[in-house]
């Protein structure tokens, strides 16, 4: 870990708190789950150290509010005294450039004046710094270390890719399953076709999920031929396996009549189904059609049942129809 290393060499204590969690989301593998660009990684890791932005003097660029202004050279100076001769009390000027050095007698310093206090003010410049300093230091690390994975990933990816593809030739549907998303996110033609093969392999295997994924690509044809009579069987073998989301999408099919038989009946049914897998949305669909008496006898009792199942789900269609029909 960056933490470990950093140890290593001997600088663990300059690791902010919080700077693990922020280098392990720069070299997660998951790519929705990875800062996109060093763009995005970088005002992260700012905040981290004090929510400070690099100032522009740390860019090649000088302070314009200085006296220097436009000058465009050379750190910031040092706060200067001048001490004005001996009088009735010292007096001590503070002079923030050497353009603003006074001229005359009263600017030469006093060989027998009272003695400066030693006690200067330190130099704010130095603070910001060496923050900018760690900053750039920590963020170069980083860099270094998310290069070096993603060419060891690189490099490892072939090879994972044909281990995958010999665990699925054997059965395994999870790697069917991880295949498929990977060439998914690929986003191009033939990889949308390697992604369709994928989740119907995995989909034979068992793996649910995969079925309920084939079937949306089919129905919406992403990337692949539409197919709503294949999206619907699908769709089946995922709602049979408890994924409630897809029971709800083939109820809708029924309704509509999209690569099934239209049936009311059957969306019924399957819409109670949704709501038995923990679906909310399904409870107050099935509700509906209770009340309503479509593709089911008019049962107010059911549907004030299933509206109060959908209501606990924290379905808020759910909890208004359940008030309507109490108030009846």
């Amino acid at each position: 870990s960056a933490g470990a290393r950093a140890a290593e060499l001997g600088v663990a204590e300059r690791l902010p708190p919080g700077f693990e969690d922020w280098f392990a989301r720069c070299v997660i593998r998951e790519p929705l789950l990875r800062y996109r660009d060093a763009g995005e990684a970088r005002p992260a890791l700012l905040a981290l150290l004090g929510g400070e932005a690099i100032p522009a003097a740390a860019q090649g660029a000088h302070d314009p509010s200085g006296p220097t202004a436009g000058s465009g050279s050379g750190p910031l100076p040092r706060p200067l005294i001048a001490i004005t001769p001996p009088g009735p009390a010292p007096q001590v000027d503070i002079v923030t450039a050497p353009t603003q050095l006074m001229t005359g007698p009263a600017a030469e310093p006093s060989r027998t004046g009272p003695a400066v206090s030693e006690s200067l003010p330190p130099p704010e410049v130095e603070i910001p710094r060496r923050k900018i300093a760690t900053a750039w230091l920590l963020g170069g690390l980083a860099a270094v270390v998310v290069v070096a994975a993603a060419a060891g990933l690189a490099s490892r990816r072939g090879g994972t890719e044909k281990a995958k593809q010999a665990q699925c030739e054997k059965g395994m549907a999870r790697a069917c399953a991880e295949l498929a998303h990977e060439q998914e996110n690929l986003r191009t033609g033939r990889a949308m076709e390697r992604a369709l093969q994928h989740y119907e392999r995995a989909c034979e295997l068992g793996h649910w999920p995969s079925c309920s994924r084939l079937g949306a690509l089919l129905q919406t044809g992403e990337g692949v031929t539409r197919d709503d009579a294949r999206a619907a069987k699908a769709y089946d073998k995922a709602c049979t396996g408890g994924e409630a989301s897809a029971c709800r999408t083939l109820a809708t099919m029924h309704l509509s009549g999209e690569g099934v038989g239209k049936s009311a009946s059957q969306a019924a049914v399957l819409l109670v189904r949704a709501c038995d897998l923990g679906l909310a949305e399904g409870c107050t669909k099935a509700g509906e059609m209770f009340r309503d008496g479509v593709g089911a006898v008019p049962d107010p009792d059911r549907a004030r049942e299933l509206f109060a199942r959908g209501c606990f789900g924290r379905d808020k269609r759910a909890c208004d129809e359940q008030r309507r029909l109490e108030a009846k």
